[in-house]
């Protein structure tokens, strides 16, 4: 059962750490970017990659209580 739990939490943080490498990448082309459109869209973009790391933020949480839990009996 704990490796379950394991390999799920470090499914999650390898992508997050895409999703920061991502975003990163994103906002460097932004600043590059002078084009009001192509800000708009990556702006854009930016916000559903934070929106997606939030919610591997929370599955992470979860996975914490839901292994607390079993753990507890």
């Amino acid at each position: 059962m704990k490796t379950k739990f394991e390999n799920k939490r470090i499914e999650q943080a390898t992508v997050k750490g895409q999703l920061d490498a991502q975003k990163k990448n994103l906002k460097e082309k932004w600043e590059v970017n002078s084009s009001g459109e192509a800000k708009a869209k990556i702006e854009s973009i930016n916000g559903e990659l934070d929106a997606v790391a939030k919610e591997f933020d929370d599955g992470v949480e979860a996975l914490k209580r839901d292994f607390a839990s079993l753990l507890e009996g």
